[in-house]
């Protein structure tokens, strides 16, 4: 059931896509974005005793506001879901973005970074049948690229890779655990100005 909640959602998204507007100062992204990723690191692998890499699903709302031509600032939040074997977290985070789009005629291109911060909530099958449920926090730095390929006036095709690098600190444990993630993601997207 959860997973045709999230595939629903992931549709919804890269159909009904961002709101995008023009590049120049005063103009406004409004939307979101969808991502599949593929994590490594102690905080996902299980550390050297668990070589598999965990895959999620990831989605970003998206705010920013163009404070002169092409620079964008706006919050960077993040909203993910997470599996491997019968263990299921979630994330969400907030923080500041900063990016840059070159032009705003044809396909868009774009860079952004992010610092977040954020809550996750693990739970895990325990011995008895129950289930244990662990709180981490920690942050996230963002780096992403991507292109608005326009179709239309006001309808473009966006494509995004992005990377991140985290440092998650779960709750009682003496020191804080690293990783990364490759995120790739897709939408359609409305252009208003």
């Amino acid at each position: 059931m959860r997973n045709s909640i999230l595939l629903a959602a992931i549709l919804l998204l890269a159909f009904c896509g961002a709101a995008f507007a023009q590049t120049g100062a005063g103009a406004i992204w409004i939307g979101g974005e969808g991502f599949y990723s593929s994590a490594g690191g102690d905080f996902y692998t299980g550390g050297d005793d668990d070589v598999g890499r965990t895959t999620m699903v990831e989605l970003n709302p998206i705010f920013v506001y163009f404070v002169v031509p092409h620079l964008f600032l706006g919050p960077a939040t993040t909203l993910r879901y997470n599996a491997k074997d019968k263990e299921r977290d979630t994330f969400m985070a907030l923080g500041p973005e900063i990016g840059w789009a070159f032009g705003s005629k044809g396909a868009i291109p774009y860079v952004d970074a992010s610092f977040v911060f954020g809550l996750e909530n693990e739970k895990t099958p325990n011995l008895t049948g129950g289930t244990d449920e662990k709180k981490t926090t920690g942050s996230v730095i963002c780096f992403g690229g991507g292109v608005v390929f326009r179709v239309s006036k006001h309808v473009g095709v966006d494509i995004e890779a992005e990377y991140q690098i985290e440092n998650i600190k779960p709750e009682h444990a003496k020191k804080a655990l690293d990783g990364n993630i490759f995120l790739v993601g897709f939408g359609v997207v409305g252009m208003l100005f």
